[in-house]
């Protein structure tokens, strides 16, 4: 997933991974891969093709903890900072390891806005992500742990 993370994306691409096959690692959909931030009527999608479900599957434990008591903060699938994504016909695994988020959708991108909408996408805010039929089968974190730590199957923050 390393090189599927490392190319350019424009609106209306679609990436597509092998239904039945395992694809290893933690696949990144940042602004350095899609510099428009993508177009809400021309989604990115990710998703498999084919026979069955391609899976996304972690290769490695997290990183060692932040701080004390903190997780890895390691994930499988990452959406950051770009609008108009569908992730569909997947499945994700920790596959044996420790990983704190099988999906992370956040926007580290733009600054915290006023609730109108309009007023959201001059500040740079994310939307039209929709996930769906996607299995995500993870995750945990060995403790003791600090308030808000845990595994997460879907985390979704700053958007």
């Amino acid at each position: 997933m390393a090189r599927a993370s490392s190319f350019s994306y424009q609106p209306g691409q679609s990436i597509n991974f092998r239904g039945g096959d395992t694809f290893l690692g933690e696949f990144h959909l940042t602004r350095t891969q899609v510099p428009s931030g993508g177009d809400l009527n021309n989604p990115i999608i990710i998703q498999s093709y084919g026979t069955g479900c391609a899976t996304l599957a972690a290769n490695a434990d997290g990183g060692p903890p932040i701080g004390p008591n903190k997780g890895p903060k390691n994930w499988i699938l990452l959406v950051d900072g770009v609008s108009g994504v569908i992730v569909q016909d997947l499945n994700v695994t920790a596959n044996g390891h420790i990983v704190q988020y099988g999906i992370v959708i956040q926007n580290t991108q733009g600054q915290w806005a006023p609730r109108d909408f309009n007023s959201q996408r001059n500040a740079g805010m994310i939307d039209h992500i929709i996930v769906q039929r996607v299995d995500v089968k993870c995750c945990t974190i060995p403790g003791p742990l600090e308030g808000g730590e845990s595994g997460t199957a879907i985390e979704i923050t700053g958007v």
